[in-house]
């Protein structure tokens, strides 16, 4: 039976009925027409391969064949093979584009080939930022998008601090930062200087990384 005429008599005369690798399906004939060795398996000199029930047998991984259907019937999207714990799936990717380049659908398997699929996923990182733990408060809920991941790491750091000669508490600061003693304080140090000591301190470094679709190189 030719598979191109089956059900000629009804409104779906232009509907073929595949065996994808033990797999029955249901294309339309003008997605077929599409991928070129299909297209010539549609004609006479291909019979041979139409089964007893009318189905026209392709030797393929019908999972695989799927995404080249997906193509066919979209052709402004490429696939996307991608997820936040794997990344892109190679695997996936490399036998896709063996089996376009065995259906002569070379579109999609040059596209592969050209490993244009890395460019369908970006990920942005944000600039890190970093806040004294006490200063903020560091367990506050925040609510972000499903395509933003943050990351939060408490990282211990050491500063020098000048010392008030007076003691008084406000006085210590930053060895950095502008001193805040006066003229009281410069005159109880006499000649011995400043005096400094070592803090220990906790920040808090924030990192933003957005993950985003690149329409550009879908299609």
């Amino acid at each position: 039976m030719d598979p191109a005429a089956t059900m000629s008599n009804t409104d779906c005369s232009k509907i073929i009925p595949l065996n994808v690798g033990g797999r029955k399906m249901q294309v339309a004939k003008n997605t077929l027409d599409l991928i070129p060795v299909i297209k010539m398996k549609l004609k006479d000199e291909w019979k041979h391969d139409v089964g007893t029930d009318g189905h026209l047998f392709l030797d393929v991984d019908p999972d695989i064949f799927q995404h080249i259907l997906d193509r066919a019937r979209h052709p402004t999207h490429f696939p996307i093979f991608w997820d936040k714990i794997r990344g892109f799936d190679y695997n996936r990717y490399n036998r896709l584009e063996a089996q376009a380049d065995y259906l002569g659908f070379s579109e999609l398997s040059e596209w592969i080939g050209r490993q244009e699929y890395l460019k369908t996923v970006q990920i942005k990182m944000g600039k890190p930022e970093i806040h004294e733990i006490g200063r903020i408060g560091i367990w506050d809920i925040e609510t972000v998008d499903g395509n933003v991941e943050v990351e939060r790491q408490v990282l211990q750091k050491t500063r020098s601090l000048r010392v008030c000669p007076r003691g008084i508490a406000v006085h210590v600061i930053p060895a950095d930062q502008q001193k805040r003693c006066g003229r009281d304080c410069e005159r109880a140090k006499g000649e011995s200087g400043c005096d400094y000591i070592d803090e220990t301190y906790e920040v808090l470094v924030t990192l933003r990384k957005t993950i985003t679709l690149n329409p550009e190189a879908q299609g």
